[in-house]
């Protein structure tokens, strides 16, 4: 189960070069001892290692060992994996999150500055498809740019290469009232649909300051059925639940895996548009987009 971002969104660094930036790092912390530098990173203050890790650019699993032998997007696209079932997805307004909590109060002209900035040449379409005028705010403006870029279309894009090798089964959660656990941390913000508000209708805990509806703890009580009986079958068959079909490949054009279910309080039910919902051919067709 791949929830909210896939594992071929970043490519993962070789095994030498992730040594290299955990060297740099707890040298940055002030443990530069290689034979003390377990020990001296437990005692350093949490201060102190977020500080360090400011100076470092964000890594994550390393690739090239007998863990993790290459990266997942190499290894899924070259068909050289342990082929199990997949089911895969992400929240409708992904980005909103991390936009809340680093720029919560953006304004039109930053806006307009990052994405210029961001995309180069194709800044300037990327303003003409997603104007402020149309979100309402330079915040939702730049989270739908955001999540679309990133999240949702690398979701359409590893789904349709996943669909052609195994059955795989798509989602999108899409509440537009859900709670979500930042919440509280950036009042003012419409946060729904956010990274993490799908959490807490699948691990039944209060998200923030907003315990779910019982309309939501309806769609909460769905998902938990399609999740288990994936869990134990490989595959989301519910008796008497909305039918989950297995998604079938895209036609390269951008389109991404042709059906996915929408996870929605009121009518969850199979869609044909999230990837032209998401603008997936669009971001396609620009440098840095790189479907598999």
């Amino acid at each position: 189960m791949l929830q909210s971002g896939p594992c071929t969104l970043m490519r993962t660094p070789d095994s030498a070069r992730a040594a290299t930036q955990a060297r740099e790092f707890a040298e940055a912390a002030g443990c530069a001892d290689p034979d003390r530098v377990a020990a001296c990173l437990r005692a350093v203050p949490a201060g102190a290692l977020v500080e360090a890790a400011r100076t470092l650019p964000a890594s994550g699993p390393a690739s090239g060992d007998g863990l993790l032998p290459v990266d997942p997007a190499e290894a899924i696209g070259s068909g050289e994996w342990n082929k199990v079932p997949v089911l895969i997805g992400s929240t409708r307004s992904e980005s909103r999150l991390f936009v809340a909590l680093s720029q919560p109060r953006l304004t039109e002209v930053e806006y307009t500055a990052q994405i210029l900035a961001r995309h180069g040449t194709a800044g300037p379409e990327v303003l003409a498809r997603y104007p402020v005028s149309a979100y309402g705010s330079p915040y939702l403006a730049l989270s739908a740019v955001m999540t679309d870029s990133s999240f949702a279309c690398h979701t359409a894009w590893t789904a349709r290469l996943l669909a052609s090798q195994v059955p795989t089964y798509v989602y999108e959660f899409d509440d537009p009232d859900s709670p979500t656990l930042a919440g509280a941390q950036v009042p003012g913000l419409d946060m729904s649909n956010a990274h993490s508000a799908e959490l807490a209708y699948l691990h039944d805990f209060t998200a923030g300051d907003r315990p779910l509806t019982p309309v939501q703890t309806a769609l909460a009580t769905r998902m938990k059925r399609y999740w288990g009986a994936f869990a134990r079958f490989g595959a989301p068959t519910v008796p008497g639940q909305t039918p989950w079909p297995a998604a079938r490949t895209g036609t390269g054009n951008g389109s991404g895996a042709t059906t996915v279910l929408t996870l929605n309080p009121v009518a969850t039910q199979p869609s044909s548009t999230f990837a032209s919902d998401h603008r997936c051919a669009f971001w396609q067709s620009r440098p840095s987009g790189q479907p598999l």
